[in-house]
């Protein structure tokens, strides 16, 4: 038998009928896909013979938005941008059902996923179904304590917009943050990294009128949140001094057109050193997924941030590695990654690598992976 998880043990945790680590009063976070929705993706991953991250059979089952951000298989290339390869073990917080997770699991990482709506975990844990590395636990992350000096790789991806929600204890959104890294650096062994993705709330889309993905309201974080209920997020300047006032030092990353389903995603120093760097994107990056944007070419407006050096401060989201020592962000950032861009047909996934070794030469290299 698997011996009680780390975790599930200091926190007086018990596992449920599914699987799931949990407390003894199951509880719900008030935050859903809608029941309609949920009860299809539970249904559809149960289903399936192939959960993977890059599973086609899911692929083929999107049929709105919420199954295509849970089942696309361009999900997983917000981390496969990294170099993971040195990592044994990984806490994810907020893993919603399983997407992130299921990658993780596939780099024989041992995996403790964090989920606080207990039927989005349930979905999670049958996401993995087969990865005994992984753990799911249907726990609030501000009600238990993370074991410390324990992982490699912390990540909160599409999370920490949402921790004032669900600290409703903590006086404001920016110190339910804090709170949060406080507990992931203690929970970091030595050489280990943190990874955020996150909405930039002065992405080029919303200046250009885009609704804001959590309110659906033009211009609601460009101008600061007015109607602030819970969720925030920020700009690149705000983030560079919320890591520094809790010892990080970090590495930026752009995925576009967003975190959620990245098909380019540009390091920092890349855009920095390429003068045409703006070029690898398409020619409309955008995505508004309340379809109020007017339809802008793009390309002149990127190409015009990268000649005045804030390409990276209008990108729609951020990737964002964050370390106390600038080795361990090395080990894990390319620094002169291009793209990462699948192609999926019926029968595999070809993952495209543009990397510079100078900053004059790309090289390509080609990564192919059975679906």
């Amino acid at each position: 038998m698997k011996p009680i998880p780390y975790l599930a043990r200091t926190n007086s945790l018990q596992r449920s009928h599914s699987g799931i680590w949990t407390t003894r009063q199951q509880f719900e976070f008030d935050y859903s896909d809608g029941d309609d929705n949920q009860l299809y993706l539970a249904r559809t991953v149960a289903t399936v013979a192939d959960r993977s991250s890059l599973s086609n059979e899911l692929a083929s089952r999107i049929r709105d938005w919420t199954s295509e951000y849970h089942f696309s298989p361009l999900r997983s290339n917000l981390l496969r941008a990294l170099c993971l390869k040195d990592r044994t073990s990984a806490l994810e917080i907020g893993a919603g059902c399983g997407a992130i997770t299921r990658y993780l699991g596939e780099l024989k990482l041992q995996v403790d996923a964090i989920e606080g709506s207990y039927q989005r975990a349930e979905i999670a844990k049958a996401r993995c179904a087969g990865l005994q590395n992984v753990d799911v636990y249907g726990v609030n992350v501000f009600d238990i304590t993370l074991p410390p000096n324990a992982y490699d790789l912390i990540c909160f991806i599409g999370v920490l917009e949402y921790a004032s929600k669900f600290a409703p204890n903590l006086p404001n959104a920016e110190q339910a943050i804090s709170s949060l890294l406080d507990s992931a650096k203690r929970s970091l062994s030595p050489g280990g990294v943190i990874v955020i993705a996150i909405e930039n709330r002065l992405g080029l889309k919303y200046v250009l009128g885009a609704g804001e993905d959590h309110y659906g309201r033009p211009y609601e974080g460009v101008h600061n949140y007015p109607n602030f209920s819970g969720i925030k997020t920020y700009s690149k300047r705000e983030w560079e001094t919320l890591l520094a006032e809790h010892g990080f030092c970090h590495e930026f990353l752009y995925p576009f057109p967003d975190y959620k389903l990245p098909q380019q995603i540009l390091a920092d120093r890349f855009v920095a050193g390429q003068p045409s760097a703006w070029s690898q994107l398409p020619d409309a990056v955008s995505t508004d997924y309340h379809n109020l944007m007017a339809n802008t070419p793009e390309a002149p407006i990127w190409a015009s941030f990268q000649q005045t050096g804030v390409l990276g401060d209008f990108s729609n989201s951020f990737l964002i590695v964050a370390a106390q020592q600038e080795s361990s962000l090395r080990n894990v950032v390319d620094q002169h990654c291009i793209i990462v861009a699948p192609i999926v047909d019926s029968a595999e996934v070809w993952i495209f690598f543009r990397s510079t070794t100078h900053r004059t030469q790309i090289e390509k290299k080609a990564v192919h992976l059975t679906a």
